[in-house]
């Protein structure tokens, strides 16, 4: 109650509302009528509440989408959360890193410019109140990008006719005979 503030006769409380979480306030009594006030009470003191943390996303799947993109997605099972928090490990046990944070209700994550053939572990949070409160992680999971493109150039000669050279790749994405110089 800020200085100055009333309560009706006869009030033996009074709700003070609208107030930060977490927070002490302190309270002092006096009693007011025609001929002036009395002296105050003690004053006494009272802590808000702070809300417990938001329920954490489950579920967190990552799944390499290329050779330089892994997807997460997670299950929000939170309904008053502010956003997620998502951090990677080198290994999934040590030197955890945030990486990124989302907005509410967003349930994925595209994580892009990796190396290909890299593996990488994810963990996610859901947090609220300004990182305040943050919920636990429930799982970690990891994936590997898809491997490095190798491209090979064979020399290849046809007693025939002239050389030609052959592009061809691990992964066959398309080959193409280029004539050589004669």
């Amino acid at each position: 109650m800020e200085p100055g503030c009333t309560a009706n006769a006869g009030a033996t409380s009074y709700p003070d509302t609208g107030l930060t979480s977490g927070t002490t306030y302190y309270y002092r009594v006096k009693a007011i009528n025609n001929n002036g006030g009395s002296t105050s009470s003690n004053t006494d003191s009272a802590t808000t509440l702070t809300p417990p943390p938001p329920n954490a996303p489950t579920n967190l799947v990552a799944t390499a989408v290329s050779h330089t993109q892994i997807d997460l997605v997670w299950v929000d099972n939170s309904s008053d959360e502010t956003g997620f928090s998502i951090e990677r490990s080198p290994d999934g046990i040590t030197g955890w890193q945030l990486l990124a944070t989302v907005n509410t209700d967003i349930k994925n994550y595209s994580h892009t410019g990796l190396t290909c053939g890299s593996t990488h572990y994810y963990r996610v949070r859901a947090c609220h109140a300004g990182d305040a409160e943050l919920s636990d992680f429930l799982n970690t999971t990891s994936a590997t990008t898809l491997g490095c493109i190798q491209i090979f150039l064979p020399l290849v000669v046809d007693p025939e006719g002239p050389s030609y050279f052959f592009i061809s790749g691990l992964m066959q994405l398309s080959e193409t005979r280029i004539p050589a110089h004669t």
